[in-house]
């Protein structure tokens, strides 16, 4: 892709071939599902909430908490719905999915106590 200049009039370094000096710039471009590892785009974020009502944790993951917990308390996810509402109390940012999946099965094998010292030291 060229930005300031026709593609078809160029030579092999980029110059205009009727003499004229090239104003163009070329900007590489990455396959439309491929962003760089880290970009706010693709972050995952591991979260747990609490129901005072249930008095219950639910962990998750996902990419938008704040989507993923409307939907909790809105009663649309039929495993959180007789608990509702749902506070969100930890979440944890992770760089791609599969870590965010890791930490979600570590976090969901931990008994109650333990997961709240993992609350406390880490969420804040």
């Amino acid at each position: 892709m060229y930005i300031g200049g026709r593609e078809a009039n160029r030579g092999s370094r980029g110059e205009a071939l009727d003499g004229e000096p090239s104003l163009a710039i070329r900007i590489p471009l990455s396959p439309p599902n491929e962003l760089p590892r880290g970009s706010f785009f693709n972050m995952y974020w591991v979260y747990i909430l609490y129901s005072e009502k249930g008095q219950r944790f639910y962990i998750g993951q996902t990419q938008d908490v704040a989507k993923r917990l409307e939907r909790h308390n809105s009663g649309y996810e039929s495993s959180t719905s007789p608990y509702r509402p749902y506070n969100l109390v930890c979440k944890i940012e992770k760089p791609t999915r599969s870590e965010a999946m890791q930490l979600e099965k570590k976090l969901k094998n931990l008994n109650t106590e333990d997961l709240k010292k993992f609350i406390q030291k880490y969420g804040g």
